[in-house]
């Protein structure tokens, strides 16, 4: 491994580099690309993605570029499970019959509701609660945030 990145070093180039150049996909590097995102490779990859965000210098680094992506992956994810769970939520007048409305349980549907929708949920769940409060026990006194945080949809 030492002499192959001692002739990086002199070819003026890291290990980054290289990457870049593989990644690029360059066809003199398409089967080099091919098998670094091969499935018998992904571990490997989560395994170098996971050790960066773990490292002390690479954390920071990580985090700040995860941070520019966030945002816009969660909110897509959150828009497939707003598309999941909009047939459950919806209903003609016709629907609403005095036997409907006399077995008609919202904690029902916001159960099956909150199944499809974990991010929105998890979100809804983290903006209405500290860090604190999440280690608190949760008692039939707590706030039921199953029921609750769909009918923010």
């Amino acid at each position: 491994m030492l002499r192959i990145i001692k002739e990086l070093q002199e070819l003026k180039l890291n290990t980054v580099d290289l990457l870049l150049e593989i990644i690029g996909g360059k066809d003199d590097f398409e089967g080099y690309r091919n098998a670094l995102f091969s499935p018998k490779n992904r571990t490997s990859l989560l395994l170098l993605l996971n050790t960066l965000l773990g490292d002390e210098k690479g954390q920071p680094i990580v985090t700040t570029w995860m941070g520019l992506h966030a945002t816009q992956i969660v909110c897509d994810k959150i828009h497939n499970e707003m598309d999941s769970a909009k047939p459950r939520l919806r209903m003609n007048t016709t629907e609403v019959t005095p036997e409907f409305l006399a077995q008609w349980d919202i904690n029902n549907v916001m159960e099956s509701v909150a199944g499809l929708t974990p991010t929105w949920c998890a979100v809804l769940e983290a903006a209405s609660e500290t860090k604190c409060d999440q280690t608190k026990v949760k008692t039939p006194r707590s706030r039921n945030r199953v029921t609750v945080c769909p009918l923010l949809l």
